[in-house]
C-alpha cells in the first residue's frame, strides 16, 4: 500500500488515528501516514532531536520504503 499524505506530529501531541479513532500521545515525533485505502495509521515514530524528516520523503512510499529510509538516515546519525 502506498502513502497518499503524511503528517508530522510533534512528540507530545495526541494523534487521533482514522481507523481506531483512538487518541495516543507519544514521547517520539509521529508520521501519520494517509494510505491509498482511505486509512492513517502511525508509519514511523523517531527521536526529532536526533534525526529529521519532512512529509514530502513519505508520500509515494510503502512501510518498507520508509522502514528503509528510517534505517538509512538512523545509521547516518549514529555513525556521526
Amino acid at each position: 500500500m502506498i502513502i497518499t499524505n503524511a503528517k508530522i506530529v510533534p512528540p507530545g501531541v495526541g494523534v487521533t488515528l482514522i481507523t481506531m479513532g483512538d487518541t495516543t500521545v507519544s514521547y517520539k515525533a509521529q508520521v501519520v501516514a494517509e494510505w491509498e485505502d482511505g486509512t492513517s495509521s502511525v508509519a514511523l515514530s523517531y527521536y526529532n532531536d536526533e534525526l529529521r524528516f519532512r512529509k514530502e520523503e513519505f508520500i509515494g512510499k510503502t512501510q518498507e520504503q520508509v522502514d528503509d529510509l528510517f534505517h538509512k538516515k538512523d545509521v547516518a546519525y549514529l555513525q556521526s
